[in-house]
């Protein structure tokens, strides 16, 4: 009689059990919320390597203290599996293969304005290829990997045809803008002038760069 009474006890106290974890469950659920979908980590801008073997990527999340866009560079293997973050900075984007996917190039504003980086796949940081005032966008590989072309907004009347002129390019440029931030009539006249976007390439041997506006 004792053994049916226990094996009854038992029985209820499992029940108990499970409908009070089927209500924890059920109570934990809820109608997703605008704080649920901001900080969900979004991916963008899948990059399949020249092999075929991995995609780089971009992870964002939303940083509401700092209220802007958290972004680092991450690969996974095109198979599926682990996937590994390669840049901490916060402020990077845009991957591009090489083509021979030995280095991903991308866009980097962890130093003020956005910045070509470059990472090598066997290992090391991550540098600077580019320190225009200007800043860099839309990077593109050339067949050879010799060179990488991008885009910058710039003065076109700064802009030369020689390629030893980049770095006076650049002093114009960061000149044109520094003059426009001090007069403000200027400014908001457009009397300092108007950039516009050059298309820029950028040779590794030696490394040298022609500037053209577009």
């Amino acid at each position: 009689m004792k053994s049916v009474i226990f094996k009854c006890l038992f029985a209820s106290a499992m029940l108990l059990g499970s409908g009070q974890a089927i209500c924890a469950q059920e109570s934990s659920k809820h109608a997703i919320t605008f704080d649920d979908m901001i900080k969900m980590h979004r991916i963008a801008e899948p990059q399949i390597s020249p092999d075929g073997k991995w995609v780089a990527y971009t992870v964002s999340t939303p940083d509401m203290d700092a209220n802007r866009g958290v972004s680092n560079i991450w690969i996974v293997p095109a198979v599926g599996g682990a996937a590994m973050q390669l840049t901490q900075s916060g402020h990077d984007s845009s991957a591009v293969w090489s083509p021979d996917g030995k280095t991903l190039a991308f866009l980097s504003s962890r130093a003020g304005e956005s910045q070509i980086y470059l990472l090598s796949m066997e290992g090391g940081e991550a540098h600077a290829l580019t320190k225009l005032s200007t800043g860099a966008d839309m990077v593109k590989w050339s067949p050879d990997g010799k060179t990488i072309a991008f885009t910058s907004s710039v003065y076109p009347d700064c802009a030369s045809r020689s390629a030893a002129a980049l770095n006076n390019d650049d002093d114009c440029n960061k000149k044109r803008d520094e003059e426009k931030g001090k007069n403000k009539v200027k400014a908001a006249t457009g009397r300092t002038g108007t950039k516009a976007s050059a298309a820029i390439c950028l040779s590794f041997q030696p490394m040298a760069a022609l500037g053209r506006a577009i």
